[in-house]
């Protein structure tokens, strides 16, 4: 009996996955992450949950977005996040993300990036994103990268996919390929 009752109880947990123990864990804990391994559950006083490391792919779209000198850019961009393996982020995301949906850590991810973006074009100038792109991109994921973090995402990969002039541009303003 006694066996039985530890194999019912021991949860373990794939390498792509984060398990999250919660309930009465003592210590003042409100959870406990486990990435890889096993651990027990015990019955009536604790409960367990996953959360999936997979990366999710979030589509930004910013039309008109004002730059330091208040030209308009247009910025499609795709970023790559995920909940994030280091112990102080993992355990953020097992409190703000656990029970939510993919759709819905995407669609708070997009929030979060989309406010970061327009931050970051309204601090560089239209010549700075044009000749310095890696710098953007640098800055992008930095401040990103920060707010995600304190929801328990980390930015994996950041891609513009398109950046041109908007409407308003000075004359002479060519698209940034």
């Amino acid at each position: 009996v006694m066996t039985i009752f530890i194999m019912t109880r021991y949860r373990r947990c794939p390498s792509n996955k984060v398990l999250v123990v919660y309930g009465n864990l003592g210590g003042g804990q409100t959870a406990r992450c486990l990435h890889g391994g096993g651990t027990m559950v015990w019955p009536i006083i604790q409960d367990y949950a996953y959360l999936s490391l997979e990366p999710i792919l979030v589509e930004v779209e910013l039309p008109q977005a004002l730059t330091r000198q208040n030209d308009r850019v247009n910025v499609r961009a795709t970023l790559t996040v995920a909940i994030s393996t280091q112990p102080d982020i993992l355990q953020r995301a097992a409190e703000r993300l656990l029970g939510l949906s993919e759709a819905d850590i995407a669609l708070t991810a997009r929030e979060i990036i989309t406010t970061q973006f327009r931050l970051v074009v309204a601090t560089s100038s239209v010549d700075e994103i044009h000749q310095e792109p890696e710098r953007l991109l640098e800055l992008i994921t930095k401040n990103v990268g920060y707010e995600l973090n304190q929801i328990g995402l980390s930015v994996i990969n950041v891609n513009i996919r398109d950046m041109t002039y908007g409407a308003g541009a000075r004359p002479g303003q060519v698209p940034i390929q």
